[in-house]
């Protein structure tokens, strides 16, 4: 990673893999059969600097996918209009070629919305979407710290089916954390 003085920055990354998948799954129309793959991804990146009011990271990755090719570009926001309030995003363009066929794109496109209403009461919401999925993901949490390490959750989740327009999934939970400073 290369930094320039005023916080900007740059990357060039290389991994190198090896995945084993146990059972054969689809992605679109390709079925990515059991076995292990090798793989070889190059990832270029620029960043602007974390600490301004605007954060953009555009990237684009080239590699290897499940005995195919992949090519990737996207970009990542990030918008703090003011200490308390924070929107981020990510829009994600995949497109994956294979010798047999069975090619495929994929559009993935994620939000959030991290509000401290105090400093120990916040909302943060999360948005997902998916076009090979044809699924909208929604989380929210409502978090409140009522006394220092212990904190009580209000989570709601929920899947929408974007074919039917139906949801798929929808749960409520509360969940309560107590720590207490032992000794």
């Amino acid at each position: 990673r290369l930094y320039g003085a005023s916080g900007y920055s740059g990357r060039l990354q290389v991994n190198f893999g090896s995945e084993r998948v146990e059972e054969a799954f689809d992605v679109g129309l390709k079925t990515i059969q059991a076995g292990r793959y090798e793989s070889l991804k190059l990832h270029l990146s620029m960043r602007t600097p974390s600490n301004a009011p605007l954060r953009v990271e555009p990237f684009v990755e080239l590699g290897e996918y499940f005995g195919g090719s992949i090519a990737t570009a996207g970009t990542e926001l990030d918008v703090r209009p003011m200490q308390a309030l924070r929107f981020s995003g990510e829009l994600r363009y995949d497109h994956a070629t294979f010798d047999e066929g069975g090619d495929f794109d994929s559009i993935v496109v994620n939000g959030s919305i991290n509000a401290d209403f105090m400093t120990n009461l916040g909302l943060k919401v999360q948005v997902g979407w998916s076009h090979l999925d044809s699924r909208v993901q929604v989380q929210s949490r409502l978090r409140w710290t009522y006394l220092p390490g212990s904190d009580l959750f209000l989570v709601y989740q929920a899947d929408l089916d974007t074919e039917v327009d139906a949801l798929s999934f929808q749960s409520l939970q509360l969940k309560l954390t107590l720590r207490y400073p032992w000794g």
